[in-house]
């Protein structure tokens, strides 16, 4: 009498091969695909009979337990009961010539968390200690700025989640229990948002895009020159009367930051105006911060320069030349600032149209030729009534 042969998958890249197979049998063959196929299926009838959008507890599809612990005949749902308890992956047991698949990397790992409260996962979940398992590991696509949680999670993870990750753009609805992102925008068509400097309240620009912007959130419209310490700059508006009246109410002294490092402005929050908080945050941009419709938020990436065509340009990746706007202007600055450079006379700042000044920038003048208080002749003067002068062009007597 012969001896019967094995059957069995002998595909090394199959989820369930086995080398003691002595004939080979592809349709018994599991790859990660239709591992996939197959849980979701499961999963989909199974939300179907309970008519429900819960979370699965993956434990119903066991096929037996060792040591306590779930075994089961398809990868994909020891993987998903893997999140449940709070790790990742898989591992294999044959047991009587079957492979059986176990939640955690390891055998090990997965006895040292079974029993786990969930509000323990939470924590561990939230903050990561042995990098287990991290809130992303949850997640499994999102569609139309909507988080689509895999379906072994609970809304209890799904909220501490979200909100755990508000800093980057999270945003929970206890109404919907559902969880939002915020994307990013940055505007791409505006490259250099830093000022010049302010007068009377009002940014003054280096381009023309940024004080478009500007114009767009305090609801007028069109741009005017404005000339300041020797340079040329854009102030929001088509006139400074009426950039006055639509700025009238925003002040955005006092910045503080908050826990979570955004930027709050406490004369601004009072307003109610949200228009208001925009307003003071475009302002922050050349400091590597952007607005969205929850706050003033700090970029994850630090803002870079580039010196792009004679430009001084703001790179969003962190693979700038410059770390500041300051340095590169010191390489990029003179067709920034309308060829115009400075020189230190007898105590005093000076303009030359030539290449030849000593500093390229006011700021760079004044910090080198005087400290608090510059003296022209007899009468003492600030340095900020000093700049009005040079900016008016006219002489104290």
């Amino acid at each position: 009498m012969s001896k019967l042969k094995k059957i069995g998958c002998l595909d090394p890249e199959a989820l369930n091969y086995d080398n003691r197979a002595e004939i080979d049998c592809e349709r018994c063959c599991n790859n990660a695909e239709r591992d996939k196929l197959n849980t979701e299926f499961l999963d989909f009838k199974t939300k179907r009979k309970n008519k429900s959008k819960m979370s699965i507890d993956y434990s119903i599809y066991s096929s037996g337990y060792l040591d306590g612990q779930p075994l089961f005949r398809i990868a994909g749902q020891a993987e998903s009961y893997s999140l449940q308890i709070g790790c990742k992956g898989y591992h294999t047991h044959l047991l009587v010539d079957k492979l059986f698949y176990m939640s955690c990397e390891s055998h090990e790992q997965a006895l040292n968390i079974k029993g786990e409260s969930e509000e323990v996962l939470v924590k561990r979940i939230t903050s990561p200690v042995e990098d287990f398992i991290t809130c992303n590991d949850y997640i499994d696509k999102v569609e139309d700025n909507l988080i689509i949680w895999k379906n072994a999670t609970t809304y209890k993870i799904q909220q501490s989640c979200c909100l755990d990750k508000k800093k980057e753009g999270y945003s929970w609805d206890d109404i919907g229990r559902s969880c939002t992102i915020q994307q990013k925008v940055i505007n791409k068509k505006v490259y250099n948002h830093s000022t010049i400097g302010d007068l009377e309240n009002l940014p003054i620009w280096y381009t023309r895009g940024a004080a478009i912007e500007y114009s767009n959130i305090l609801g007028c419209e069109g741009t005017h020159i404005q000339h300041i310490y020797g340079l040329e700059g854009y102030v929001a508006c088509k006139d400074k009367q009426t950039a006055k009246y639509m700025s009238t109410s925003i002040d955005c002294n006092n910045a503080e930051t908050t826990m979570d490092k955004s930027l709050i402005f406490p004369k601004i929050i009072k307003t109610g105006k949200m228009e208001y908080l925009e307003a003071c945050c475009s302002r922050w941009i050349q400091y590597g911060f952007f607005w969205d419709s929850s706050g003033c938020k700090q970029l994850e990436t630090p803002l870079t320069w580039s010196c792009m065509e004679g430009t001084m340009t703001e790179i969003y990746d962190g693979n700038g030349e410059y770390k500041s706007f300051k340095e590169g202007q010191k390489q990029c600055g003179i067709s920034l600032q309308g060829n115009v450079m400075y020189n230190c006379e007898f105590g005093k700042c000076v303009t030359t149209k030539n290449e030849d000044g000593e500093f390229r920038t006011l700021q760079e003048c004044n910090e080198s030729c005087s400290s608090n208080s510059t003296s022209m002749g007899k009468k003492s003067i600030t340095q900020n009534e000093f700049m009005n002068n040079i900016m008016q062009n006219r002489t104290i007597k």
